[in-house]
């Protein structure tokens, strides 16, 4: 039923404002592996399972198939695709069918890029599509996605931008 929920197109959302953030990433090289991170944000407790897609712009940044760990503190599992016919498009479901509890604000899961950026300052977007939860009993919750982006910022920092926010969670961590 919660699967259902997650993957059905226009399904009624219950009220409650969850966010799924892809973070923000530096580079300082090119070819250098930048991990960027999917956190969920605001699900008040409700929040059982996630689906999204990541879509980004493969002339700035490479992911390939088994580049993405999923956070183990939530206890769900991580499952990814790449859909046929979508290019730099990986469709990730977190999701536990023997664990159906709510997961507080944390961290989803990480994937490592590798930049393909050369110019001190240049950003690739990661941006989240497609972004659904649902709660315990399979019922659908409003959701939204924020983009993130991998920063090249060069050797010695230059083309540095701050975090979007002060004390962000890092690859992994618990939120």
């Amino acid at each position: 039923v919660m699967l259902t929920a997650l993957v059905c197109v226009g399904a009624a959302a219950r009220a409650g404002a969850v966010t799924l953030r892809v973070t923000e990433a530096a580079a300082s090289a090119q070819g250098e592996m930048a991990s960027v991170c999917v956190v969920l944000e605001g699900g008040g407790g409700q929040v059982a399972g996630t689906s999204n897609d990541l879509v980004w712009d493969g002339n700035c940044a490479t992911l390939t198939a088994g580049g993405c760990t999923v956070n183990p503190a939530h206890g769900k599992a991580l499952s990814t695709a790449f859909p046929p016919g979508e290019s730099f498009t990986m469709r990730a479901i977190v999701l536990s069918l023997s664990d159906t509890k709510p997961m507080g604000d944390t961290e989803l899961y990480c994937c490592l890029f590798r930049s393909e950026l050369t110019e001190p300052g240049s950003v690739c977007p990661v941006n989240i599509v497609r972004p659904a939860a649902a709660d315990s009993g399979g019922n659908a919750l409003t959701t939204r996605g924020i983009p993130g982006a991998i920063r090249f910022v060069g050797r010695g920092g230059e083309g540095a931008q701050p975090r979007a926010r002060a004390g962000a969670p890092g690859p992994l961590s618990a939120a």
